[in-house]
């Protein structure tokens, strides 16, 4: 499936191709859609333009490699999507999403929503044989989640989580996971809360009031983005963090006092590692999301890949009833 231009996207038939020097090819089982993804659809993303093959959480089975690679061949892998210039400072230091200059498989290069994809072989992760395959394409956003939760230390934390989208979601079992004492999250679509409730974390439907008696809070977590800190930093408790993973605004205002005299810490977290893709799999391995049917099909929106024009239709107009949105070859 190609984006044309914003708002015009075909499934379109393409040629094989042969896995050049370092690469592999992957037979695409499974490539989950975002909300970066319908922003390219829709020709508001910052910073990628159409035509573009989208689709960057990929799973699937490895079907083709270079020389040297044989190892993989017959394995189900995840993909990491990033591409840094392998040169700079932040490329050399393992950081690639951190490179000025990261291209991302789904944006500027060839995505997932596609039968197969042609990838680096050094971009993929191998899927333990004890992470189930029904829940292995939750593993990228999963990965997202599980390295903004390591950006502090939320052991025996009081934590709210702004926003009960995916990430919100996965967010918080990760905070429960890693021993928070409470974790809360605020998510005013009941369609929303009902997901979020059935996999046992507590929800509300609107931020704590403002005031002094409202920093409760040791770490706040902003999933949604936009120009909400602003609001959120009187939430976060003296000595606190409030982390941002949700897409920002360019610009934020924020109270300086209110950060510097009780220290309170700003962060920003920006996709995943290699070590996080492998902790969300060993996380998964450990039974952290059910595979019930029913927790499978609040988690799953499976779409065929034929009908991809129709799902990000959907996508775009958020009328998918689950957390996540599959493209299935």
């Amino acid at each position: 499936m190609r984006i044309l231009e914003a708002g015009r996207a075909v499934v379109e038939t393409a040629t094989p191709v042969e896995p050049g020097a370092g690469e592999a090819v992957v037979r695409v089982e499974s490539c989950g859609l975002c909300g970066s993804d319908a922003t390219m659809f829709a020709g508001r993303h910052p910073v990628i333009r159409p035509p573009i093959v989208p689709g960057h959480e990929i799973v699937g089975i490895v079907s083709a490699v270079d020389d040297g690679a044989d190892e993989l061949l017959g394995r189900r892998v995840a993909v990491l999507p990033q591409l840094g210039c392998g040169v700079c400072r932040q490329c050399r230091r393992g950081h690639a999403r951190l490179c000025a200059d990261m291209r991302l498989i789904g944006g500027q290069v060839d995505g997932g929503a596609a039968d197969e994809v042609t990838v680096p072989a050094a971009s993929l992760v191998i899927v333990p044989e004890d992470v189930p395959a029904s829940i292995a394409p939750i593993v990228e956003p999963l990965a997202v989640a599980r390295h903004a939760v390591s950006r502090v230390d939320v052991a025996d934390a009081e934590v709210l989580v702004v926003g009960g989208g995916p990430i919100g979601l996965l967010v918080a079992l990760c905070i429960r996971a890693d021993g928070a004492r409470s974790v809360t999250l605020v998510e005013p679509v009941t369609s929303r809360q009902e997901i979020v409730t059935h996999f046992g974390i507590p929800v509300v439907d609107a931020l704590p009031d403002d005031g002094p008696a409202a920093a409760e809070f040791d770490v706040v977590f902003d999933c949604v983005g936009g120009a909400l800190p602003e609001r959120l930093l009187g939430l976060v408790a003296a000595g606190g963090s409030l982390v941002l993973v949700g897409v920002a605004a360019p610009e934020l205002s924020f109270d300086g006092m209110l950060l510097q005299r009780q220290e309170r810490t700003i962060l920003g977290s920006h996709m995943y590692s290699r070590t996080d893709f492998e902790a969300a799999l060993r996380l998964l391995a450990e039974g952290l999301l059910p595979t019930d049917a029913a927790s499978l099909g609040l988690l799953f929106d499976r779409r065929p890949l034929d009908d991809a024009v129709a799902a990000f239709d959907d996508l775009v107009g958020r009328r998918s009833p689950a957390i996540k949105m599959l493209l299935i070859p």
